[in-house]
């Protein structure tokens, strides 16, 4: 029988209460590098400029490699493409881009010193990535990106011999800075924030109530990643049963830490803690990120929030693993189900039950025994809609809509 969640007589009025730790309008960025680092070490980024790198520091026209409205996420897949001589790169890098990255390499291999061209390259370029494919705002100065960039700029300095002992002097100072920074946290009191829960809410599979943070949630909370990508692109489907284990720990324990927090929201937000303070006073940045890693909250909608969160992963990935691990043409099953939006295809494929966010009291399910299942929702009024599952055939082993014949003898049994 599904559980009958409480919450949903008010899906309108779920909230979140968190703080902000934001200064000045901006989210705090603790393992970014000051601005000050950029001034001070303005000659040697002008003097990297010189090695040939792909781009000019700070050049506002960063995007003139790629084809117009190319997606960034996969970008690294495109170039892997290239470097292992693919003419599927051409489709996506710009003409310029082709030539540049082509001219790059050949001059870098002819002037190579090391032992292993490929893969030297290859890290070099996705030093240069990090900072090269990034929005028009700004550039990333989080301490590792920085780091691997210069460390990067003077293993290719290294390699065509214009690596002087005053270049090596800088960078030398540069690696010392970023090695010695020490962040100093700016007091501010904790602003309380409730953050209102968008109506848009199923019952997972296994019997957990889930919210996708809305249209505009993380990829991981509405499940766009583990579809589009993991499923999709990647063809991966992992096991559900870890996720599973997860929810149900959170829900035990009665706590999620940070690091858990944010993979699965990434809201500029964060959570409170009783002792909020003590993550906040060291100055050593390294102590702070992995003190902040083990904040926990236990917050009971929190805790329920992402409990959900993975509990819709795993119906997910169940639903995707068991078509996968039996179907006589995967394939073929995944493009005709991708003809389906998402919200259908939690329905319809994976067993979720949508509540409406239009109609009260309404929940859409293919669960086809949903008389016994929903009791307790229909004796408090619930109005349930019943679509027809899309199922596997255990005789065909194909994924196919539920049968008329079958949808038929349902009516004829319902009106007796």
């Amino acid at each position: 029988m599904i559980k009958y969640f409480k919450e949903l007589e008010q899906p309108n009025n779920q909230y979140l209460d968190l703080i902000n730790t934001r200064i000045y309008n901006k989210k705090i960025e603790l393992d970014n590098l000051p601005s000050s680092f950029f001034i001070q070490f303005q000659e040697l980024f002008n003097i990297i400029n010189n090695y040939d790198l792909l781009y000019t520091f700070n050049n506002p026209q960063k995007r003139i490699y790629l084809v117009p409205n190319e997606e960034e996420e996969s970008l690294e897949w495109i170039f892997s493409h290239y470097i292992n001589g693919s003419q599927f790169a051409k489709k996506h890098f710009s003409e310029y881009g082709i030539e540049k990255l082509n001219f790059l390499r050949n001059e870098l291999k002819r002037n190579y010193h090391g032992k292993d061209f490929e893969e030297d390259f290859y890290k070099y370029f996705f030093a240069i990535y990090d900072q090269f494919f990034i929005n028009d705002f700004g550039l990333i100065c989080n301490k590792d990106s920085i780091n691997s960039y210069l460390n990067s700029a003077y293993k290719m300095a290294y390699y065509q011999e214009k690596l002087t002992n005053y270049h090596k002097e800088l960078f030398d100072s540069a690696f010392k800075f970023i090695y010695e920074y020490k962040f100093n946290y700016p007091i501010k009191k904790h602003e309380p924030v409730k953050m209102k829960l968008p109506n848009s809410w199923y019952i997972t599979p296994f019997n957990h109530l889930y919210n996708t943070m809305g249209a505009n949630g993380h990829k991981e909370a509405n499940l766009i990643y583990p579809f589009y990508y993991d499923i999709i692109r990647d063809n991966k489907v992992y096991d559900y049963r870890g996720l599973l284990l997860s929810a149900k720990k959170h829900l035990e324990d009665g706590y999620v830490t940070k690091s858990t927090f944010d993979i699965y929201t990434n809201l500029i937000y964060d959570f409170s803690s009783i002792y909020p303070d003590e993550y906040y006073e060291l100055n050593d940045l390294d102590q702070i990120m992995y003190n902040m890693s083990k904040k926990k909250t236990y917050n009971p909608r929190i805790v329920k929030l992402i409990a959900g969160i993975e509990s819709a992963q795993a119906g997910l990935y169940a639903f995707f693993s068991y078509i996968k691990n039996n179907s006589e043409n995967y394939q073929e099953d995944l493009k005709y189900i991708r003809q389906f939006p998402l919200d259908e295809i939690l329905i319809r494929c994976c067993g979720f039950h949508k509540v409406s966010s239009i109609y009260d009291k309404t929940i859409t399910t293919s669960c086809i025994n949903y008389e016994e299942e929903f009791k307790e929702y229909i004796e408090r009024g619930w109005h349930i809609d019943f679509v027809k599952p899309i199922i596997f055939n255990t005789n065909t082993k194909r994924v196919e809509e539920l049968s008329e014949e079958f949808y038929l003898i349902r009516q004829m049994h319902l009106k007796r």
